[in-house]
């Protein structure tokens, strides 16, 4: 978006792109059902780069000394975000994974999945994954699932869809205290241990900022800007703002 921003002010515009297609984490949700509105978006923005006379490169990092060789005015990182893994025993285990990572493997995963983390995204994701026939059972820390969405309509729709679910089990305000191979273990508020079975753990306890990452290149240009979940995780509309407020100064 940003880069579409800047060539429309009538800036001479380079892409860069470490994997193949552009598009980023979106494009781990590519036939997934209830991302059909991201997917959208997301090959709408490709398109118009792709009509655009911007210059892109895919397939690889350019390594900083390559991107400072090109005498930029102006460079951006936009590079996102990456999953966090809870200080949890057993969260580096052989049968955990990020759950954005766990959407192009359904045919891999078991018939039992444990989701850790049930905001809008592990909520939506347990949904998903409980229609295509998985039982799954999604664990998180506050009092109720999805407490991040808007209360009054995506909320309400994501809950009676769940409550509409027989193989969609919630568990709240349970804190995970170990993961081993058949589940995972927790504890209530009110203290009482308990253990839920899964052979299969996806994580959705949020996104870190690849910062250091992004920062690499700050000596690249005359002028250096972070932008999007690199600068501080959020979601597509903190994203877009960001390119915006950026490109409109120049």
């Amino acid at each position: 978006q940003a880069a579409l921003y800047a060539a429309k002010r009538g800036h001479d515009v380079t892409l860069y792109e470490k994997n193949e297609t552009l598009g980023g984490v979106v494009n781990k949700t590519d036939g997934v059902s209830v991302k059909w509105t991201l997917i959208e978006f997301k090959n709408w923005l490709v398109y118009q780069v792709e009509k655009s006379n911007i210059r892109v490169f895919t397939g690889k990092a350019p390594a900083p000394e390559e991107v400072e060789a090109e005498n930029y005015d102006v460079v951006m990182t936009a590079v996102g975000t990456t999953p966090v893994i809870p200080n949890v025993k057993g969260a580096d285990g052989d049968n955990v994974m990020p759950v954005v990572d766990a959407f192009h493997k359904l045919d891999e995963l078991p018939e039992n999945l444990i989701i850790i983390g049930g905001g809008e995204i592990g909520a939506e994701a347990g949904i998903w994954f409980a229609e295509q026939g998985k039982n799954v059972t999604v664990v998180e820390m506050l009092d109720k699932l999805g407490k991040d969405s808007a209360p009054l309509h995506y909320r309400a729709m994501f809950r009676k869809k769940w409550e509409s679910l027989d193989n969609f089990t919630e568990i709240v305000n349970a804190t995970v205290t170990e993961i081993n191979d058949k589940g995972i273990k927790y504890r209530l508020k009110d203290g009482t241990e308990h253990f839920a079975a899964g052979e299969k753990v996806l994580l959705s306890v949020g996104m870190k900022p690849l910062e250091e990452e992004a920062l690499k290149y700050q000596h690249c240009g005359k002028q250096f800007f972070m932008l999007g979940d690199c600068n501080g995780g959020g979601n597509i509309h903190k994203a877009m703002r960001s390119a915006l407020i950026l490109t409109g100064q120049f």
